[in-house]
Order: structure tokens, then C-alpha cells, then sequence
């Protein structure tokens, strides 16, 4: 696709599509008589798209200027401010307070899908895709996914459009036809090529297909775009796949067998029975995929348990045991102890200084650990270590011992004794009172 062939509008949409659901980031560019324009992908939706004959004045101003956004004059006047340096069109349009950000990017979305469009009504030219890892794009403007592209674009332009034929809504309603309800396929009639294998993410869609449900629910609980469940049904549709079921045509009593009520009209009895015949086929498959909704909900119960109690797991890690969740391999055992090392100096390290304080305010260390707390110098969770043991306290004349409890008791080799020699605002030896009285000088007159 990175080379020069010619296109016509089967053969854009074709490659619009692919360039979509292969997630491709690029520039295509799309050449004819009537001029070049250059459509950026990112990811596989269109996020600018630009007519390259065309300035951004003209353009973006004549969208600006019909729907009364910025008034003829006004736009001259930024155009000019543009040309002469002042910054880029866009920005101008802000600064200025002639649009906020959001309508600004909405605008240039309508823009870039107004381009794209037209180039669908283009009946020849030659396309070029560059595919980079990065393109340019203004920054918080809503991509436009190619379904979207050309399900918008079939309703605007009608036959002129790029799908022929009637294009679902969000209302639309479809029933999936198997086996010998199955229609040909006539793949040369449409602009795209079909993809509608076993395996196919379109025929995927088919699993929703009941009937009941309308397009905007099938997109709902299928997770997929209300544009992609649109075109897809299109596609399904055009490949004998599925059928719109016309809804209005078909009245369902409140009580009762539904296919019973055309036994009450006039028509012949052996139409009457055909289309009870149906209509009971029908009401039977439409219970039965009810049915099967139904268990497939069921089995999927266990697995949302599953996860469910993964999670709850995985919480319990990280807050009973952070490192491990941190290193949970056990050739990281002495990284967990290094970091739990870190975490044990830095909670002894607040403590530390909570206990001096009260030392340099009241004299001595504090009786017990619970008059820090009251004091407000340390709270609740500082009295439990990293490993979350109670820490136990010991109070001397110039120092105190803090250690963990374990099982009641200290446990070994974790204790720590913080004296004061050497500090210079508690060490009295620091202080060094006068050996011999001062003689007072006085002076006399």
C-alpha cells in the first residue's frame, strides 16, 4: 500500500478499511483533477485530513463563517494577523475569544470529515499511504474512525455515497440467517471486499443477532462502537448474512401465542397458515436464543467470581505485604528485606524525632509511646512497624529502647537504642557551665 496505484471508490474503501482495522498510522495521500488531499491515520483513525491546495483561511474559515461562528470581517481581520506572523489560525481564533478550545476542535473534526468525504465522491485518482510510527495532529481533537467515515458519509451524499443500498440506524433491528436462510453473496455489487469467513470479526456479530435487539443495544453489550456495529450490520446485510427485521409490519399481542392473531384477519387460509407457520419458527428461535443468552450469562458467573476474587487477592497483597507485591519472586527475597530494611529506618526515623522533641520540650523521654500519639507528634499507624508489629518502648535517663513485639515478646535482633549523647541541643555536656565566679566590674564616679 505504500506505492502509487490508481483508486476509484471501491478501491478507497477498501483501502480506508484496511488502514483502519490494521491500526495503521500514516499519511494517505489521494491525488485527481480536482486536487490532492492528505488524510492522517492514527492508529487506524482519522485524526486531520487536509485539502493541500487549499489554506487553512479558506477552508476552515468558510465552515467558520456558515455556520456564524466568525463573522467575514473577523476572519479577514486573523487571516491578516496570520499571514503577517501572529501565530497560526487556530490559536488566533481562541486568543481572541472567537471560539473556546472544545468548539475549536470540534470544528476541525467536521472539517477533516468533510474533506474525507469528498474525496469518496471522487470517481478516479491515484492514493500513496506513508506509514510512520508518528504524525502531526492538534492535540484533544476526537479521531474519526473510518466506519464512522463512510456510514455518515453514505447518509449525507444518499446513491452518491460510498455504500449503496440502505444503511442500518441506531434503531435498526437484525436477525442473523444460517444454514439454508443463508442469501449468495454478491461481492462485485459492493465497495469493499468482504471478509465474512469463519473467524471473521464481523461474523462475530452474528452472536448478537436475535431479532429483539436494535443496533444501539448490540453495540451496548458487545463493547463495540455504535459506527462499527452499523457498518458491520451493512456488511452482514450486503453478505446475505443477516436480515432487517421490519418492525413495524409485525404486532404482537399482550396475551397469548403471537402467531395466533392472523388467524382473526381475512386472507386465505392457506396464506394464514403459511405465515403462522412462520411466525411460530420465528417466535420458537427467538426464544431459544433468549434461552441461550440466558446460560451463557449463567457460565460466565464462575469466571466474573474468579476475577472478582483475584482482585480481592491481589488488594490483600498490597496492603499486607507491599514489597512482596513490589518483588514476588523468590530470587528477590534479599531485595524485599533491603527494601523492608529502608522502610523500618525511615518509621524508627520519625519516631526518633518525635521523642527528642518532647526531650528538648519537657526534659526527659516520654513514659510510654501512646504520649506521642496524644501530643500529636505521631499517629496510630506509626506504633506498628513495616512488617506490621507492634512497636514496644523502653524509657531511660538519656536514652530509649524501641523494638518490635513478636508473639508478646521483642523479637531478635531489631531492637534500637537511641541516646542523646552528642546532640548538641539535648547533650549537657555540651553546656559547660563557669568554674570560677565572675568578679563583677563596677565602675565608680
Amino acid at each position: 500500500m505504500s506505492g502509487k496505484e490508481p483508486v476509484q471508490v471501491r478501491g478507497l474503501v477498501d483501502v480506508l478499511l484496511t488502514i483502519g482495522r490494521q491500526h495503521g498510522t500514516g499519511v494517505l495521500t489521494i491525488q485527481n483533477e480536482d486536487g490532492t488531499v492528505g488524510i492522517t491515520f492514527k492508529s487506524g483513525e482519522i485524526v486531520a485530513a487536509d485539502l493541500l491546495n487549499q489554506s487553512d483561511a479558506e477552508g476552515l474559515g468558510r465552515i467558520l463563517t456558515e455556520k456564524g461562528l466568525v463573522l467575514q470581517d473577523e476572519l479577514d481581520e486573523l487571516t491578516a494577523e496570520h499571514e503577517g506572523g501572529g501565530g497560526r489560525l487556530i490559536d488566533l481564533l481562541v486568543d481572541r475569544h472567537h471560539l473556546e478550545r472544545d468548539q475549536l476542535l470540534e470544528i476541525l473534526r467536521l472539517r477533516f470529515f468533510e474533506i474525507s468525504k469528498q474525496v469518496l465522491t471522487w470517481s478516479s485518482g491515484e492514493f500513496r499511504f506513508y506509514r510512520v510510527e508518528e504524525v502531526a495532529f492538534e492535540k484533544g481533537v476526537r479521531p474519526l474512525a473510518v466506519e464512522e467515515l463512510l456510514i455518515r458519509a453514505a447518509e449525507d451524499l444518499g446513491p452518491a455515497g460510498p455504500l449503496p443500498g440502505r444503511v442500518p440506524n441506531p434503531k435498526s433491528i437484525f436477525s442473523r440467517l444460517e444454514g439454508t436462510e443463508a442469501i449468495e453473496a454478491t461481492p462485485q455489487a459492493l465497495p469493499f471486499r468482504l471478509e465474512l469467513e469463519e473467524g471473521s470479526e464481523t461474523l462475530d456479530l452474528l452472536h448478537w443477532l436475535n431479532g429483539e435487539r436494535t443496533a444501539t443495544e448490540v453495540s451496548i453489550e458487545s463493547g463495540l462502537s455504535q459506527y462499527r456495529v452499523l457498518f458491520d450490520l451493512y456488511a452482514l446485510q450486503q453478505g446475505g448474512r443477516a436480515v432487517e427485521v421490519d418492525n413495524d409490519a409485525v404486532e404482537y399481542p399482550t396475551s397469548g401465542s403471537p402467531w395466533l392473531a392472523d388467524l382473526e384477519s381475512s386472507e386465505s387460509k392457506g396464506f394464514k397458515i403459511s405465515k403462522v407457520t412462520t411466525k411460530a419458527g420465528e417466535w420458537w428461535r427467538s426464544r431459544a436464543d433468549r434461552v441461550q443468552d440466558t446460560e451463557e450469562r449463567w457460565r460466565s458467573w464462575p469466571n466474573r467470581a474468579l476475577g472478582v476474587g483475584l482482585i480481592v487477592a491481589l488488594l490483600a497483597v498490597v496492603l499486607i505485604d507491599p514489597g512482596r507485591f513490589l518483588l514476588p519472586f523468590p530470587w528477590q527475597e534479599g531485595l524485599r528485606q533491603a527494601l523492608l530494611d529502608e522502610q523500618t529506618s525511615a518509621a524508627y526515623l520519625k519516631l526518633d524525632r518525635a521523642a527528642k522533641t518532647w526531650f528538648l520540650l519537657e526534659g526527659q523521654f516520654p513514659e510510654e509511646l501512646s504520649e506521642l500519639t496524644s501530643y500529636g507528634s505521631l499517629v496510630a499507624s506509626d506504633m506498628v512497624d513495616p512488617a506490621g508489629r507492634p512497636l514496644g518502648y523502653s524509657a531511660q535517663i538519656a536514652s530509649y529502647l524501641v523494638y518490635p513485639l513478636g508473639e508478646g515478646d521483642p523479637a531478635p535482633g531489631s531492637s534500637r537504642t537511641e541516646p542523646i549523647t552528642g546532640d548538641f541541643l539535648l547533650d549537657p555536656e555540651f553546656i559547660t557551665p563557669p568554674t570560677e565566679p565572675v568578679t563583677p566590674l563596677v565602675l565608680l564616679e
